[in-house]
């Protein structure tokens, strides 16, 4: 009796085991599919907090303040004062040229009415619109300089470009520097290319050069070329640095230079929080350094060092 029970119910009870085995496999896979990132999803941006009611205080080299919601600038040296646009484009005792065009930028937007929305990362205040106060060095710096020496050669190295990483004068664009030391760059030329790598590729809508000559201690013109995937970086023989202009990129790029030697500045327009990858191939030319008695140089020594 029992074995004939049995007999009669087993396709109904193997019918429902599928029926249940077949909803578990949904329900995982559904899981499974939404733990998996979207194609061209963005990522998730980090909190952002309101700005606190005194403001957030600015420091740079030689120059500490307070800017205020309210669009008003506090030199914590001088007083409070309510700084004009002539006074950015005049130049300020109190405020540096370089440090005068930053603010200028910040306080159009608190006068738009823009809200001040800040993160702090590694001593870094991030704006609603991704302008960043302060400077922090990329990790892959002193093992650059430890590793490679930074003697007259061919250097290459990989390194993850992290967006909250220094200040920049204009607004939608990220940087981060690499800086290299004067003894190998002193009287010599330089090149220097940046490719991209990794699956996720960072694009350069904001390049374009910032014109005005730069002294690099004898490393002479600077000029730049790229295409969507490569960036280079090549000094010429005048004897100062200038950043051209080619109108023809139709955005933004720097070149910040250091007392201790040239910060290359690499623009990324991403989500905040999103790193990008790029393999940087730098190569330092036995330039003649400036100042010889003849102002000239032998065309043996623009010969790339390796």
């Amino acid at each position: 009796m029992a074995g004939s029970l049995l007999s009669e119910d087993l396709p109904a009870q193997v019918e429902q085991l599928a029926c249940r085995l077949g909803l578990i496999l949904a329900l995982l896979g559904l899981t499974m599919a939404r733990a998996q990132p979207v194609p061209g999803a963005e990522p998730t941006a980090p909190p952002w907090q309101p700005a606190p009611a005194d403001g957030y205080e600015y420091k740079s080299a030689g120059f500490v303040c307070r800017i205020l919601p309210d669009g008003r600038i506090q030199d914590l040296n001088a007083g409070e004062r309510r700084i004009a646009d002539e006074v950015y484009v005049r130049g300020d005792a109190a405020v540096p040229g370089a440090e005068a065009e930053r603010l200028l930028l910040l306080q159009r937007d608190l006068r738009e009415g823009a809200p001040l929305l800040y993160q702090e990362q590694n001593g870094t205040v991030r704006l609603q619109k991704r302008w960043v106060l302060g400077t922090v060095k990329h990790p892959r710096v002193a093992e650059c300089a430890v590793e490679y020496g930074l003697a007259p050669t061919t250097i290459s190295l990989d390194y993850v470009a992290t967006p909250l990483v220094a200040l920049t004068t204009h607004g939608n664009m990220f940087i981060t520097h690499i800086r290299l030391a004067e003894a190998a760059f002193a009287g010599r030329g330089f090149r220097a290319e940046y490719r991209r790598a990794g699956p996720r590729l960072c694009v350069f809508p904001f390049l374009q050069t910032k014109a005005g000559a730069l002294n690099l201690g004898g490393v002479s013109t600077l000029r730049v070329g790229m295409d969507r995937d490569l960036l280079r970086l090549d000094a010429g023989e005048n004897s100062a640095m200038r950043l051209l202009d080619d109108p023809g990129w139709g955005g933004k790029f720097s070149v910040h230079v250091n007392a201790s030697g040239p910060w290359f500045v690499q623009p990324v327009d991403q989500p905040v929080g999103e790193t990008c990858r790029w393999s940087i191939r730098l190569s330092l030319t036995d330039e003649t350094p400036v100042g010889r008695e003849d102002g000239k140089r032998p065309d043996n020594q623009n010969q790339e060092v390796r």
